[in-house]
């Protein structure tokens, strides 16, 4: 997944990054997903997630950005401000599924 920050401004530090990981993850594991890696830059988070296969893919990812900018506005004050839109996300992100296969069902031509 990848979630971009409002009109793009890059507004995200390195202890606004940390915490995101580490906010991604709990609202993850409150879903029954798990976070398996997290990247970010100053305008942008990038977000390789298992999604319990119960659950529809908009379920969390929708969750994960009104959940995640709610506790940074909560937690940094300079995500409070609204010229800086620190934590609002666009309403766009990008959401690619896949699904593990054993190499012997996998055929090259």
């Amino acid at each position: 997944m990848v979630f971009v920050t409002k009109y793009r401004p890059k507004t995200l530090s390195l202890d606004l990054l940390k915490y995101l990981e580490m906010a991604f993850g709990e609202i993850l594991a409150a879903w029954r997903c798990k976070l398996l890696e997290f990247g970010g830059e100053p305008d942008h988070v990038h977000l390789l997630v298992h999604i319990h296969p119960a659950l529809d893919i908009s379920v969390p990812v929708n969750n994960l950005r009104t959940a995640s900018a709610r506790r940074t506005r909560n937690r940094f004050a300079c995500a409070q401000t609204p010229s800086t839109q620190a934590t609002s996300w666009a309403t766009s992100s990008v959401s690619c599924s896949a699904r593990a296969m054993p190499s012997s069902t996998t055929r090259y031509s």
